[in-house]
């Protein structure tokens, strides 16, 4: 696993805001699908959570990728 992961999960261990703990959770995805030329996209209920600073909150992490993303991820999961 890439160190800057390692860092990134093992500061999410320690982290009690909720949003930061998400933010953290994009980093993780965003730094997984550089390597593949996947740079997602934060859209939907976190977006407005950080940009209203925790203002709004949602328990669900949107994300709009390339589609390449389906194929890599069918590839690498037991899900289809």
């Amino acid at each position: 696993m890439d160190e800057g992961i390692k860092d990134i999960l093992n500061a999410l261990k320690k982290e009690n805001d909720p949003l930061r703990k998400a933010l953290g959770v994009i980093a993780v995805l965003t730094e997984a699908l550089e390597p593949e030329g996947i740079r997602p996209i934060l859209v939907g209920g976190v977006a407005l959570e950080f940009y209203t600073l925790g203002g709004y909150a949602t328990k669900d992490i949107d994300l709009v990728t390339a589609s390449s993303f389906c194929r890599i991820f069918r590839n690498h999961s037991h899900v289809s």
